[in-house]
């Protein structure tokens, strides 16, 4: 136990590297976990999210379990240099793109002293569709999806009554496409200019945990603390395309820039979880979770991409649980969402990932509807204000941005 431990702590001290998602928490996984705001490196039944947080907690499963978590109400609400109040997003709740997303599964078998299975994920998404300027003489109409799916196996092993080791592997699929269009008044006539960016990546995750469980306290408190670091991501493969055109009432018609077929790149930065929790005699649990991702910098797209330049960022989570009884349970969580993004430059000269630092609250209750399963209704806010660098007119400008998301989550869990 001793080496493995040293074995982990080097990984993370040594190996500790420098997506396009520059917010790695915007989509809560599990059900258990959705709704203790992630603060679950540290805590025990919910397949469908340990994996993610620290595999080595699934060892504590008994029997085999089944999983999900579905947001069956995804809003966004998303808007550029306008700044909204809270109000006036609730009030436009009804309003624009809802989305289902399936946030996460997991089917989880125990044999003895470990446990084994599969586990898919989806940690990242991102969705804006709107004018993110409009003057009367100028406008700029943005799309852009950015979307992974993570499936792939994990392990757990109980190495004595109070410790635990894991290990879980992701095969990951990333999406992104973007197009903008801008309109804008330049030498006595209109221009307009086209831009269109897809690119798709596969990639190889792996994440080591470990799990401790302290013997009872004096008042019968139960203290756990958890530890798990990801690696970052290994590019298996990707491939992307880029059109650019642009055409001028005064000028004509440019020639356009096009390429197909041209190597992506996309890596999930490293990551380090703490996580501490207590359970009392009274059948409450309080839960701390700390992380720190990587930085890193590289272009996503060969030659004609983006560069994508992200800093070390430190986010953290709290979340709490009254078991009032035996089949029914209130949860409730709070959550950072800092963005990986340094600040946005004052004149930008191409674009930047946004830089946007938000905080999240979530809240669901568990019902216990039969002694095999557990059904989780519930839902989360996520929101901040900050900004992004965005081709407005003829060049790229700093622009002040919203974006925030409730979503609605049902989960269930099933032990045979």
């Amino acid at each position: 136990m001793k080496l493995w431990l040293i074995g982990l702590l080097n990984l993370i001290l040594f190996s500790f590297a420098h997506a396009e998602v520059a917010n790695k928490n915007s989509v809560m996984l599990g059900d258990r976990a959705s709704g203790m705001g992630g603060a679950f490196t540290s805590l025990t039944d919910d397949p469908a999210a340990s994996p993610y947080y620290n595999p080595a907690t699934l060892a504590r499963l008994k029997g085999t379990s089944l999983a999900t978590a579905v947001s069956l109400f995804n809003k966004y609400d998303t808007n550029y240099e306008s700044q909204p109040s809270l109000n006036d997003s609730i009030f436009r709740i009804n309003r624009g793109s809802i989305l289902s997303l399936p946030a996460s599964s997991a089917i989880i078998t125990n044999f003895h002293n470990f446990s084994a299975g599969l586990s898919i994920v989806m940690p990242d998404f991102q969705h804006v569709n709107g004018l993110i300027h409009a003057t009367n003489s100028d406008s700029t109409y943005l799309r852009l999806d950015d979307q992974s799916l993570w499936v792939g196996g994990t392990f757990a092993l109980n190495v004595t009554e109070q410790d635990s080791v894991g290990f879980s592997t992701y095969y990951t699929s990333q999406t992104t496409s973007r197009s903008l269009t801008n309109q804008y008044a330049a030498g006595g006539g209109t221009t307009v200019e086209n831009e269109d960016l897809s690119l798709s990546t596969n990639s190889v995750i792996y994440q080591l945990g470990y799990f401790h469980e302290f013997p009872l306290t004096t008042d019968d408190s139960r203290w756990r603390i958890g530890l798990s670091y990801r690696f970052r991501s290994i590019l298996v493969d990707g491939s992307g395309s880029y059109l650019f055109s642009s055409v001028s009432s005064t000028g004509g018609v440019a020639s356009p820039v096009q390429a197909n077929n041209l190597r992506a790149f996309s890596y999930v930065p490293d990551r380090v979880n703490f996580g501490l929790s207590c359970e009392t005699s009274h059948h409450q649990i309080y839960a701390l979770d700390l992380r720190l991702t990587g930085a890193q910098a590289y272009r996503n797209l060969e030659g004609l991409g983006d560069w994508i330049d992200e800093k070390a960022t430190f986010n953290w989570a709290v979340g709490y649980e009254n078991q009032w009884t035996p089949w029914l349970a209130l949860r409730l969580g709070l959550f950072s969402d800092n963005s990986t993004a340094p600040s946005v430059s004052a004149s930008p000269t191409h674009r930047e990932l946004d830089h946007i630092d938000k905080l999240g609250f979530s809240a669901n209750i568990g019902l216990r509807t039969t002694e095999h399963t557990r059904i989780s209704l519930g839902g989360y806010y996520l929101g901040g204000s900050g900004q992004a660098a965005e081709k407005i007119g003829s060049s790229y400008s700093p622009v002040s941005k919203t974006d925030r998301v409730f979503s609605f989550l049902v989960g269930s869990s099933y032990w045979f």
